[in-house]
């Protein structure tokens, strides 16, 4: 799992873990300037925690790696703090998750979870793919079912028609919807679209636009 923080120029960073294990386990620790899929600079450390059923226990580690930046306040970069458990079939309760620098040991506590996973999402990496799939419509039949398919692609070719039968000025208008609605259609076919909220938004938007356009060259 994930949250984002703040970064500190040339800081060393220091994370610390309440937890409690059924078995011994280890936990990868990975802290690094990230905004959505790629990093940049990174700093990593490790614990193995040992099996002690139902006592909680506080570990803490030093993270490893390059200084770390905020960047320019006109182009910051973003913290993201990942905490995940290699082995299969391995799992820890946390408790609270503090973050801080090495030295001076103050660490603010970024995670008690007193709102359950608020701040907090899963991410998936490296082994991905079981849980992706590069298809707009395979993934709409999957995930929303035959009549969702249909009524999805019947309403984005609805889009499409109205965009490119409408007659009248705007007619570079009328082709930048058609265009960016097709090139969507044909991405769809080889990749993943809904899976990226603002691309889908974009998408849809586009529709809702060319139907708009439509009616109101109709009603005059």
């Amino acid at each position: 799992m994930a949250r984002r923080v703040e970064l500190t120029q040339g800081r060393v960073y220091r994370v610390g873990l309440d937890l409690r294990a059924d078995a011994e386990v280890e936990i990868a620790l990975r802290l690094c300037e990230r905004h959505l899929l790629f990093e940049g600079a990174c700093q990593r450390g490790q614990l193995r925690i040992g099996s002690t059923p139902g006592v909680w226990q506080h570990h803490s580690s030093t993270l490893v790696g390059p200084s770390l930046t905020a960047g320019a306040w006109w182009a910051p970069r973003l913290g993201l703090l990942t905490l995940s458990v290699p082995q299969a079939g391995a799992s820890v309760d946390l408790a609270k998750i503090s973050l801080g620098a090495a030295m001076p040991a103050a660490a603010v506590t970024i995670g008690d979870f007193s709102q359950s996973l608020a701040r907090w999402f899963p991410v998936a990496e490296v082994h991905f793919l079981p849980w992706h799939i590069d298809n707009l419509y395979l993934e709409l039949l999957i995930e929303r079912g035959l009549l969702g398919l249909l009524l999805t692609v019947s309403a984005l070719l609805m889009g499409l028609w109205c965009a490119t039968c409408m007659s009248g000025p705007g007619s570079l208008l009328r082709a930048t919807l058609a265009a960016g609605m097709t090139g969507g259609l044909l991405v769809g076919a080889l990749g993943s679209i809904m899976d990226v909220p603002r691309v889908a938004f974009l998408l849809f938007l586009l529709m809702f636009c060319a139907m708009a356009l439509w009616r109101g060259g109709n009603t005059h």
